[in-house]
């Protein structure tokens, strides 16, 4: 081997020495990019939520009670939304742990989408979207569900 082939061998150890260790294994980097991938798609159903939502507001098809309740689930989205944005603590070792929060994040959108149909139901209006909006939460509840199910045969 010439010295520049060592040369370039060492830095080549070298740099992967300081580089940041991986998750330990590959379930784990998928756990975390699959929470990643809900916080995304949440957050662009919260996007168009809120542009229902501020559509009904403007034609004064909400009362109070409707519009604390659509503040209700906006706020729930956002904290599903929190939660999965710190997917970093996905990668610890603990998967009964990781695994009970994702389940989680999963319930709630499974109620946010029940609550959705709901509102969508007494309104009794499908002009502005809010039951394709609630089908969508249910779906990315659904996606999400099934990941972790996948997972779990994969951690078995």
């Amino acid at each position: 081997m010439t010295g520049f082939q060592e040369s370039l061998s060492a830095t080549a150890d070298y740099i992967n020495s300081i580089i940041k260790p991986q998750p330990s294994s590959d379930a784990d980097v998928t756990l975390l990019k699959a929470m990643q991938d809900v916080a995304f798609q949440g957050n662009i159903l919260l996007f168009y939520d809120r542009g229902i939502i501020e559509k009904l507001v403007s034609n004064n098809i909400l009362d109070d009670s409707q519009k604390a309740e659509f503040q209700r689930i906006d706020d729930e989205i956002s904290n599903c939304i929190h939660v999965t944005l710190c997917a970093e603590r996905f990668q610890s070792d603990d998967n009964a742990k990781n695994i009970a929060t994702v389940r989680d994040v999963v319930n709630r959108f499974h109620v946010i989408a029940t609550d959705l149909k709901s509102l969508s139901d007494k309104l009794g209006t499908n002009e502005y979207g809010l039951s394709v909006m609630a089908k969508e939460h249910k779906g990315l509840a659904d996606r999400a569900d099934y990941f972790i199910n996948e997972f779990m045969k994969l951690k078995g």
